[in-house]
């Protein structure tokens, strides 16, 4: 049995099977990937985390223009 780990996919294993018992047959790379429940969870968290951490900066910043507003103010 063939390794699909290891298979480059490059074919020389098929040209050099003495038997010819090999061949490379196609298939579609999504059915070769594992989801992993756990990655995708901490993906949607990091990506929840980025945009809050966007909407602070935001409200932050909204915040500081305020006050440098009032400040300019009462130095005229």
């Amino acid at each position: 049995a063939l390794e699909s780990t290891y298979c480059l996919g490059c074919g020389a294993c098929v040209k050099v099977c003495p038997e010819h018992a090999l061949k490379l047959v196609e298939h579609d790379a999504s059915n070769l990937v594992v989801v992993d429940p756990e990655a995708e969870e901490k993906a949607a968290q990091k990506a929840k985390a980025h945009e809050e951490a966007q909407k602070v900066k935001a409200e932050a910043k909204a915040k500081l223009d305020k006050m440098l507003d009032q400040v300019e103010k009462l130095a005229d």
